[in-house]
């Protein structure tokens, strides 16, 4: 036959495997440890020679065209069919498509070795992988497998993993598994695929497992890094043309949108919409015309529901983010009157949403009818006798209550809110009218106060006289009851917090020593749930006093955890808060519980204890705390620990406290101890200092021991701590090659920084942006954060993620581009309204500093009718609120407003004067606007005599006598001033803006 003589030829020159019809020229076959298992289905043992590798002359080939290769699979000749096995693994591109077809052969011969090459593939166990690594594929299912071959960086054999699995019921989960983790360990993976030259393998995996929104942007982000065009071709992966019309429809609206192409996304969402809205009229036209409804037509009528529903949800987000607000006005009575419409029944969800975006629309365009149709809607008497439609869930309820309260309330309707808010929520309630400086609401709320207002004489007694005898009912209330309820755990530190808030610290503090009298509130120990509500208001001192009962020689564990959960430690034991408790009872073994917890506490604040000498006994403390053994309270019998672990906190705690010192050498213990952190911040000093080569050297060692870890365990990705840690370590390894002078390493850097930030996980992003701001590179923190903006803004799941980077994003530029800043924050507004569980602060704070930027544009553009509409508005939603009033009634001043600031800072000391008439021991808001009233030169004496009194009512407050002292310094009294300043650092003398304080009162003569 022809073939045949063509392969006699052939094999003059060499030996070949002929496969039907194929020509491959047969290698030597290297030996490694997965050659050792026998894929046959006889277990005959290997000949000397094939597990040593030694050469050996091959059985001689004899090829018959199309029919050899299974003769070659069950040949008598062990060792032909062993090597022909093998070559076939090896030489997957020519040989796939018959071991697929061989799987199914009837001869078991045969379908059993087929189907051990293609499991061997379907592991991605391809002929250059390490023995290892093979050995560990070959235990896991593919699953596994997939996991263990991305961490190794293995992207080509991960992609022939995936391939062979194609059209088998296990890929859309190994598909969903290998996206899955290349979002959790992308970093990671792009430091491989860079340093390994393996890029283009790494943009072919992501372009075979991209579908979500967020990998099939990072998609077209790392093209575009890479330099290849991203157009109406290329824009979804060629794997998109099995997906549906409708979902390749979708995917493209929200990755033109975050290519920055929004008004060729909301064209799109608009002509699909049109479309389907059509087709969706003429079935719903053939039905009527007689078509039977069966219940393939019920499943394609619901399909063309949702697919309507999305589109309508990508138009208004697109028209949203780009601040359409007339025109949406418009298409939502369109959908409102529309036949398709999807808004549903009254008090639904879909409707309440949909009430929602006409208030949120009417009010930005300045609609003042359509806003208060949208208002009744949300607040019109149905809601009186039932919250939700029937068939609501608890869920959707929760976030209907929310979306009514969150729009009126972001809207500057405050008023109305708390009333929905009262309605569904008392606690809400009153979080929501202390966020709007709404006292009498908070104690209505709650059910301490009564509807009657309080005649300005005698306002004051009034109010404290109803408050002592509410305050003395309500806790006799609580300790005659029985029962375990939440309701009564959160209407207890509702009550604590709310009378910290107002001033009455007498109350408070009589309420706090009543609770701890009683052993338990509900299923809480009432001394745990006093110390959880202090630490909600941030009382710490007073968390101090009531954690110990003195009958007690040690705080209980769970009371431990909420005062170290001031610090940010998570949990008494291992904390530094248990370990710095545990010394102290060594060095100090008579001194009492709740001393030891005052030292505590001020050690972590960077205090120095009282009578402490900063040589003596913070170098004895240091000592203690480096070489005490450590017990463990959570045995039943304490034991020690040999070499206790240290915290990587005490290096800053020993500096807050003046000992750069002792800070260095705990700094020292912890890299001798293989604190990565540590390490971290030794390399970035090495850095500063000039050292560029031990910086590069230490980096690359943390990010070794990193990526040896994950590579060798089974969790699916870096803890939080170490994933951050290797995404700065790429930062600050970017930021070293772009100061050096090698060209090469400088390239490679740059391609891993582009990558990262092509990044599908919004926190690899957020990582990188912070170490660029902390690193002063804001040019490129703000191109990186535009891309992260881009990245989730349409996608439901990362709304949180796009709220905060919005705002950390409008804070960098609002001092340039103000309008902006405020237009963009806005979004996070809109955007959290269909967020559940929001607080209730959310929706006053962000809508405040968004008017905020809107009224510095306005100063900027001397437009002072907007600035006087900024400042009412920001009255509505918090009248005593007073950043805007202190940042920026300067520069208005500056702009020539005279008679606008003179009236709004009679406004805000009228307030004042009322607000104290009702709660006169509010030290923190004697405070704030006694500081008001100081940084505008504005009748500095009374701003005097509402500072003294916060001071008088707080003494221990550094914040509350630094305001005194500014203020005396603006009226000249500089020794006074600088007095009160250096006495403020007897208790933090690390603080730095106290030494500026007191350096910049006494140059002045």
């Amino acid at each position: 036959m022809r073939s045949n003589d063509l392969c006699r030829g052939v094999c003059q020159t060499g030996p070949v495997l002929a496969i039907w019809g194929l020509l491959i020229p047969f290698q030597a076959i290297p030996v490694t440890a997965a050659d050792q298992q026998d894929p046959s289905a006889a277990q005959q043992q290997r000949s000397t020679s094939d597990v040593t590798g030694q050469a050996q002359t091959p059985p001689p080939i004899i090829a018959t065209e199309g029919a050899l290769a299974p003769e070659q699979l069950s040949s008598d000749d062990y060792r032909m069919r062993q090597r022909t096995t093998l070559q076939m693994w090896r030489h997957r591109d020519a040989t796939r498509q018959w071991v697929r077809e061989a799987v199914r052969d009837p001869d078991p011969e045969v379908s059993g070795r087929a189907q051990w090459i293609l499991d061997r593939w379907r592991r991605g166990i391809l002929p250059d992988t390490p023995p290892e690594l093979s050995k560990r594929l070959q235990e896991v299912d593919p699953a596994e497998a997939m996991d263990l071959l991305l961490k190794a960086g293995r992207f080509e054999a991960a992609a022939v993993a995936l391939d062979e699995s194609s059209g088998t019921p296990a890929w859309d989960g190994l598909r969903d598994r290998a996206a899955t983790s290349i979002e959790n360990l992308y970093p990671l993976l792009v430091a491989m695929a860079v340093s390994g030259d393996k890029v283009p393998d790494l943009v072919d995996l992501i372009d075979r497992v991209a579908e979500s929104p967020s990998m099939l942007v990072c998609r077209a982000e790392v093209m575009q890094v890479m330099g290849m065009p991203v157009s109406k071709d290329t824009l979804l992966p060629d794997r998109s043309q099995r997906w549906s019309g409708n979902q390749q429809t979708i995917n493209r609206i929200q990755v033109l949108d975050a290519l920055g192409r929004r008004d060729d996304a909301i064209e799109l969402a608009e002509s699909a919409l049109r479309s389907a809205q059509k087709n969706a009229a003429q079935k719903n036209t053939d039905r009527i015309g007689g078509a039977q409804a069966g219940p393939g037509i019920a499943d394609d009528r619901a399909s063309d529901v949702e697919y309507v529903d999305q589109l309508r949800e990508l138009r208004y987000r697109c028209m949203a983010l780009d601040g359409r607000w007339r025109e949406l006005c418009e298409w939502l009575d369109e959908v409102d009157g529309s036949a398709m419409s999807a808004i549903g029944p009254p008090r639904s969800l879909s409707w309440t949403r949909h009430q929602s975006r006409r208030l949120v629309a009417a009010h930005r365009a300045g609609d003042l009818s359509r806003r208060q149709e949208a208002i009744d809607a949300l607040t019109g008497p149905e809601w009186k006798t039932t919250n939700v439609a029937a068939g609501v869930d608890r869920n959707q309820a929760a976030l209907i209550g929310q979306l009514r309260w969150g729009t009126l309330a972001s809207c500057g309707e405050i008023d109305l809110a708390i009333e929905v808010l009262s309605g569904i929520d008392p606690y809400g309630a009153a979080n929501l009218a202390r966020a709007s400086s709404r006292y009498q609401n908070v104690f209505k709320a709650i059910g301490l106060a009564d509807d009657t207002d309080a005649v300005a004489d005698g306002r004051s007694k009034q109010i404290a006289r109803q408050l002592n005898l509410a305050t003395r009912d309500w806790l006799e209330r609580v300790a005659s009851a029985t029962e375990d309820s939440t309701a009564d755990v959160n209407h207890v530190q509702l009550v604590i917090r709310s009378l910290l808030w107002c001033g009455r610290r007498d109350l408070a503090w009589q309420v706090c020593q009543e609770l701890c009298r009683q052993t338990s509130i509900g299923r809480y120990p009432s001394r745990l749930l006093v110390c959880w509500s202090l630490q909600q208001a941030g009382e710490l001192d007073w968390a101090v006093r009531f954690a110990h009962d003195p009958d007690d020689d040690q705080v209980s564990e769970s009371t431990a955890s909420v005062l170290a959960s001031f610090f940010g430690d998570e949990g008494a034991n291992g904390s530094m808060w248990g370990r710095i408790s545990q010394v102290l009872a060594l060095s100090h073994a008579g001194s009492s519980v709740r001393t030891r917890n005052r030292w505590t506490a001020d050690l972590l604040r960077g205090r120095l204890p009282h009578s402490w000498d900063s040589a003596i006994d913070l170098d004895r403390f240091s000592h203690l705390l480096m070489t005490a053994p450590a017990t463990n309270r959570r045995s039943r019998l304490t034991r020690s620990i040999a070499e206790p672990e240290i915290h990587s906190g005490y290096p800053l705690m020993f500096q807050r406290l003046g000992r750069q010192d002792l800070g260095d050498l705990w700094q020292t213990e912890l890299v001798r101890r293989g604190d990565r952190r540590a390490m971290f911040l030794l390399a970035e000093r090495q850095q500063f200092s000039g050292d560029d080569q031990t910086a590069a050297t230490i980096y690359r060692k943390i990010f070794e021991q990193i990526l040896h870890q994950v590579q060798t365990t089974t969790t699916p990705s870096p803890s939080a701590d170490d994933e951050a840690l290797a995404v700065r370590i790429l930062a600050a390894q970017w930021r070293l090659a772009k100061q050096g002078t090698d060209a090469s390493a400088s390239l490679h850097s740059d391609q891993t920084m582009q990558l990262l930030l092509c990044s599908p996980q919004p926190r690899h992003r957020r990582r990188v942006i912070d170490y660029l701001v902390t690193h002063g590179l804001d040019a490129e923190a703000k191109a990186a954060y535009q891309r992260l903006l881009a990245l989730t803004a349409l996608d439901p799941k990362h709304a949180r993620d796009f709220s905060a980077a919005v705002h950390t994003y409008a804070e960098m530029i609002h001092e340039t581009r103000p309008f902006d800043a405020a237009m963009i924050l806005d979004q996070a507004v809109v955007t959290l309204l269909d967020v559940p569980d929001r607080s209730e602060v959310t929706f006053v704070w962000y809508p405040t500093v968004v008017e905020g930027y809107r009224m510095q544009a306005a100063i900027d553009a001397g437009d002072e009718e907007a600035v006087d509409r900024s400042l009412a508005f920001i009255s509505k939603l918090d009248p005593l609120a007073i950043d805007h009033v202190e940042r920026l009634l300067p520069k208005a001043a500056e702009a020539g407003m005279d008679d606008l600031v003179t009236k709004t800072l009679d406004r805000i000391v009228d307030l004042g004067h009322q607000h104290f008439a009702s709660y006169p021991s509010d030290a923190m808001m004697l405070n704030n606007l006694a500081w008001v009233l100081a940084v505008n030169d504005s009748q500095l004496s009374l701003a005097q005599q509402w500072a003294s009194r916060a001071v008088r009512l707080e003494p221990d407050s550094a914040i509350y006598r630094d305001t005194l002292a500014e203020i005396l310094y603006r009226q000249n009294k500089n020794k006074q001033a600088a007095a009160i300043e250096q006495a403020c650092l007897l208790d933090t003398p690390a603080d730095h803006h106290l030494h500026q304080q007191v350096a910049r009162f006494r140059k002045r003569p």
